[in-house]
Order: C-alpha cells, then sequence, then structure tokens
C-alpha cells in the first residue's frame, strides 16, 4: 500500500478517495498529488513534547503513590485523608494517562488535579515542618504549573476548549 496519503492529524494511511480518515475520524482536505510520507517523518511529526510526556509521567507515578499511600492510610483512624488520598491519586492517573493518549479530557483532569496538589501541598505546609512541609512546597509548585500548563494556548489548541 505504499504512496498512500497519510492522515494529518493521526498519521494513518488513508485512500485519496476518503473524505474522512478511517482510524480517528479527522475531515480529509486530500490533495491529488499529496506527497507520501515515511513512518518515521509521521513518528517524529506526531511525537509528544517533552514536557507533555513528563508531565505525563509525574501524575501517573505520584497517582501510584498517592493510591498506595491512602490504601495504607485506609488502615489506620485517619479515613479523612485516606480517602482526599486516594481521590487524588485516581485524579492524576487519569490526567497523566489522558496526556499520554491525548484525550480531549486530558486538560480538565490536569486543572483538577493541580487544584488537589495546591490543597495538598497547603495542608502540609502549614501545619507542618521539615520534609512534609518541603514535600507540601513541591505539591503546590507541581499544582500551580499543571493548572498554568493546562490553561496555556499550546495546550488547548492540541487538546481542544475554549479559551
Amino acid at each position: 500500500m505504499g504512496g498512500l496519503p497519510f492522515c494529518p492529524n493521526c498519521g494513518a494511511e488513508v485512500s485519496p478517495q476518503n473524505k474522512f480518515c478511517p482510524s480517528c475520524g479527522a475531515q480529509l482536505a486530500m490533495a491529488a498529488s499529496a506527497p507520501a510520507r515515511s513512518g518515521t517523518e509521521r513518528r517524529i511529526e506526531n511525537q509528544k513534547p517533552a514536557v507533555e510526556r513528563l508531565l505525563s509521567g509525574i501524575q501517573m507515578g505520584l497517582g501510584v503513590i498517592l493510591l498506595v499511600l491512602g490504601v495504607l492510610l485506609l488502615l489506620t483512624p485517619v479515613l479523612g485523608f485516606a480517602v482526599f488520598f486516594v481521590v487524588v491519586g485516581l485524579v492524576s492517573l487519569a490526567a497523566g494517562y489522558g496526556l499520554w493518549k491525548q484525550k480531549s479530557w486530558a486538560r480538565s483532569a490536569l486543572t483538577l488535579s493541580g487544584i488537589f496538589y495546591l490543597v495538598l501541598g497547603i495542608v502540609l505546609v502549614l501545619p507542618l515542618s521539615g520534609w512534609l512541609a518541603a514535600e507540601g512546597a513541591l505539591s503546590i509548585i507541581l499544582g500551580a504549573f499543571s493548572m498554568s500548563w493546562a490553561r496555556s494556548s499550546r495546550i488547548r489548541s492540541r487538546f481542544g476548549g475554549r479559551s
């Protein structure tokens, strides 16, 4: 099937007579002389930016850590913290997965996890000292970064959403 054009959205091979991509459903504005691209060119073009990959990995890693911590806290009398950690862990995992798979709802999940990290950071910074306070400060920084990154115009155009 060499020589067929490719979808500009997902990189799948498409037939010149297709008006929509059979893989992702994107509308195709096909020119009869669309140059064929190699698989390497498509992979480079569709590759996620480094910040997106890093933030996705951080979100998923912290999501797993918070889930484990929440489950362990369920064995203690601190049930409120346990539930909070489980919820934050699940939202963080969803945000990381959504970023990695470029889902349209990823911006919302990232904003929500940013809010949760800000709350978690404030709870850890205000009453505590030592390494937990430092952990809280890092949580505040991650929350602020996640929320501002989710609101950036580049991400809005990449994942969709209004300004």
